[in-house]
């Protein structure tokens, strides 16, 4: 799965800490898209972000222009 670079330039966080950086990490809403069965507020709390699945998919979801 690659995330399109047409997303807005602030959705910018690519190993989110917290769940407001999850908000704005790309590979974070695409990994609470595929384990969450209706991402929505509880995807995005300081917990979520920090779930092992979730971290562990992160290297996995590149972005066009990712800068690494």
């Amino acid at each position: 799965m690659t995330v399109a670079r047409a997303l807005p330039q602030w959705v910018r966080e690519y190993r989110p800490a917290t769940g407001l950086e999850g908000m704005f990490s790309r590979p974070h809403v695409a990994a609470a898209a595929l384990f969450d069965d209706y991402p929505g507020f509880d995807s995005f709390t300081d917990d979520a972000v920090r779930r092992p699945a979730a971290q562990t998919l992160v290297p996995y979801i590149p972005y066009e222009g990712q800068e690494t």
